[in-house]
């Protein structure tokens, strides 16, 4: 990943957690959460391969 992409996630992780965002764990809760409330999706993901 691009040094640029690093910095804008660490950036978004650290607005979110500054503000309070409850992380939702389930994805179609968090999906429909964003819905009802209008804001953005965050979507984090790893893999053990």
């Amino acid at each position: 990943m691009r040094p640029i992409a690093w910095t804008a996630a660490f950036l978004a992780a650290a607005i979110a957690r500054a503000e309070g965002v409850d992380w939702e764990t389930d994805y179609a809760k968090g999906i429909a959460k964003a819905k009802e409330t209008g804001r953005l999706v965050q979507v984090h993901f790893t893999a053990d391969w």
